[in-house]
């Protein structure tokens, strides 16, 4: 009996000494200023820029806004280690929790916005989502890292002065005929085209009731076709 307590005591004690080590938790760094680049993702130029401009936010609003990279979370919570980030720095005044964190993990490719509940009004979950996503990230993907961060700090600030956030540039805002590209546009032309020469035919090879309904149908299809001034005479020349 002691002898088989014994190998399985050894063999706990193997399984202890050959298991993986487990990843470290990831600490929060020192706070050395507004911009804490700790992943090497700004250039020194960039560094300088976006901390002018969150000291001069500092200065306007109270608002304490502060920038945090770095390399991995080392298997945090990307929500867990912005909130540990945000309460250990203390970002904002006290009594107003007017702070926030904008955190990029580089090699987990993870970003994100922690809002202190004394900004919420001015900056909102589907606020930080659009800098996040229609400023921020399509700079990375093109290997903005100065870009991308520095809008997303000017966007910050500009929400946090109520100002809201910048719309973002070329993106489509609806999906209309004008906004598809040259290969669709020109190809829903030549249908809308053959639509309309299909019901002009049967306009002017049928009589009665029939005949005079698709004259007056298809008018405003010809006056919209020429635009406003040729539109009238396509139209006019139809009728």
């Amino acid at each position: 009996m002691n002898g088989l307590l014994r190998r399985a005591a050894l063999a706990l004690l193997l399984l202890v000494l050959l298991a993986p080590p487990a990843l470290a938790a990831r600490d929060v760094p020192f706070l050395a200023g507004r911009v804490n680049d700790t992943a090497g993702m700004l250039s020194p130029a960039a560094r300088q820029r976006i901390e002018a401009k969150l000291a001069d936010l500092e200065k306007q609003t109270g608002a304490q806004v502060a920038v945090l990279t770095i390399d991995s979370l080392n298997g945090d919570a990307l929500e867990d280690y912005s909130v540990k980030a945000a309460k250990t720095w203390k970002l904002g005044q006290q009594g107003k929790n007017n702070g926030v964190l904008l955190l990029l993990v580089k090699n987990d490719r993870k970003m994100r916005i922690e809002v202190g509940y004394g900004l919420e009004p001015q900056l909102t979950d589907l606020q930080t989502h659009v800098i996040l996503d229609e400023i921020v990230r399509p700079a990375f993907q093109s290997g903005d890292f100065d870009g991308g961060i520095e809008k997303g700090a000017d966007a910050i600030a500009s929400a946090v002065r109520g100002q809201g956030v910048p719309k973002s540039i070329g993106k489509p805002t609806d999906e209309g005929p004008a906004n598809l590209p040259a290969g669709p546009r020109g190809g829903f032309s030549v249908f809308f085209l053959l639509i309309v020469g299909v019901f002009s035919f049967v306009a002017l090879t049928t009589r009665g009731f029939q005949s005079w309904f698709f004259y007056l149908f298809l008018t405003p299809f010809y006056y919209f076709l020429g635009g406003a001034t040729l539109g009238l005479i396509l139209a006019g020349a139809w009728l």
